[in-house]
């Protein structure tokens, strides 16, 4: 039977956490544009929101919503396998939460960079570069540096985007390959990392990406890029006045794996 990438997050956080059965979550907050879940340990872990995508009950984006803070994080981190998108946000910012506590022990087994995902991303000037998700920053470097940058999204009206969809027939031909790790919420990071297997250089990048990334590798995967968060106050208060990337800047460090050493 096929394990999916998010059982296997869990199933090495359950055999990397010997405490996880006492460790729960002291704060929730559903932001407008990102989810953050602090545990009691110190750990913040945060994933997109995806607001647009949810299927809002009136006023009521969570069914639990009152309930959360205190739970179990391990209860909570089984939330990122629902279809609800708003149980799926927290349920992948607590599995982001928890792998920060085993990354902090095994930061010595990859290759780790900290700055901009761009300068890490081997792109050549023959490239044609395939980007799922609007980031802004990397598309005025990317243009200067590829052959052909093609830029896929969900209900973006932009002149350089095309819709999400053209990502099934363009995907498969690129060179270079950078996918929104925000697709781990809804469930469709597999799906695109099966369109890119044939890209030489396959990047997962984002804030929800923060988890460990050996998942990813085992697919395809040849550069992560997450955050580590340094001031879990200060990115939560950012997360409740519906701030996004940006606004985290001051609060994390954001840094890349390249896979483990050999």
């Amino acid at each position: 039977m096929h394990t999916t990438l998010i059982d296997e997050i869990i199933r090495m956080i359950r055999d990397g956490i010997p405490e996880l059965d006492k460790i729960r979550v002291e704060e929730v907050c559903i932001g407008l544009g990102y989810t953050g879940v602090l545990l009691d340990t110190g750990h913040l872990g945060v994933a997109a929101t995806l607001l647009g995508e949810m299927g809002v009950d009136c006023c009521e984006v969570l069914k639990r919503a009152g309930e959360l803070a205190g739970s179990l994080a391990e209860e909570l981190m089984m939330l990122a396998r629902s279809w609800d998108l708003g149980e799926s946000a927290v349920g992948v910012a607590t599995l982001n939460a928890l792998s920060q506590i085993i990354l902090e022990k095994r930061k010595s087994e990859y290759v780790m960079s900290f700055g901009d995902f761009i300068d890490e991303l081997d792109v050549g000037e023959d490239d044609v570069v395939g980007m799922v998700g609007y980031f802004g920053p990397f598309i005025p470097k990317l243009k200067k540096i590829c052959r052909k940058l093609y830029i896929f999204e969900r209900g973006m009206r932009k002149p350089e985007t095309l819709p999400d969809t053209a990502a099934e027939y363009i995907l498969p031909e690129v060179d270079v390959a950078i996918l929104t790790g925000s697709a781990i919420v809804n469930k469709s990071l597999e799906h695109l990392l099966e369109l890119a297997k044939n890209a030489r250089e396959i990047g997962v990048v984002g804030p929800s990406t923060s988890f460990i990334p050996d998942p990813l590798f085992k697919r395809g995967v040849t550069i992560v890029g997450g955050i580590e968060v340094i001031d879990p106050r200060k990115v939560m208060k950012v997360i409740k006045e519906g701030g996004g990337t940006r606004k985290f800047k001051p609060y994390v460090k954001f840094v890349n794996f390249r896979g483990k050493q050999r």
